[in-house]
């Protein structure tokens, strides 16, 4: 009896272990509490069989909060200017719950994410930069938390389109 019980406690640590949620830090193989990152362009020229570095130029800055999640990302044209923006939300669990995209300091559209109560989303919603309804998704799991279904919906009336309806099938 001793040898179930244990087998079964080793079973559950192990998916515990390989099922956590990674953050944005960890899947980008970032070390250590990241903060920030800096991407930079450059040109180079060949001049007598030596490259030189011209025309350097932030292109790219992402930025994290102390749990590793991306809560700003921010893209650079050539000559410096802020060509978008996107800013991240996240819940007590690591969930993202927002995701805002910006285009010369106004909105242009926002997602809300929900989640069920075993962390799996189940609903993404996009709204337009007035406020509207643009399209929502919405996820069906099994019991062991395995999506199976999706659905996306479009318009304000939340019609069907049946072109993004996925489902999913598991072997046991």
């Amino acid at each position: 009896m001793k040898k179930y019980i244990f087998t079964i406690l080793i079973t559950l640590f192990a998916i515990v272990t390989t099922t956590s949620q990674q953050t944005d830090v960890e899947k980008y193989g970032y070390k250590g509490k990241v903060k920030s990152v800096i991407k930079t362009k450059c040109d180079y020229t060949d001049i007598f069989g030596e490259y030189v570095k011209e025309n350097c130029f932030t292109s790219d800055l992402y930025k994290y909060d102390q749990n590793g999640n991306k809560i700003e990302e921010s893209k650079y044209n050539s000559v410096g200017t802020l060509d978008e923006k996107n800013l991240y939300k996240y819940d007590q669990n690591g969930n993202k719950i927002e995701w805002s995209k910006y285009s010369d300091g106004t909105l242009d559209w926002k997602y809300l994410y929900k989640y069920d109560q075993n962390g799996n989303n189940i609903e993404r919603s996009k709204y337009n930069s007035d406020g509207t309804l643009y399209s929502k998704e919405l996820y069906k799991y099994d019991s062991n938390g395995n999506e199976i279904e999706s659905i996306e919906y479009k318009g304000e009336a939340l019609i069907p389109v049946k072109l993004t309806e996925t489902t999913y099938e598991y072997y046991e």
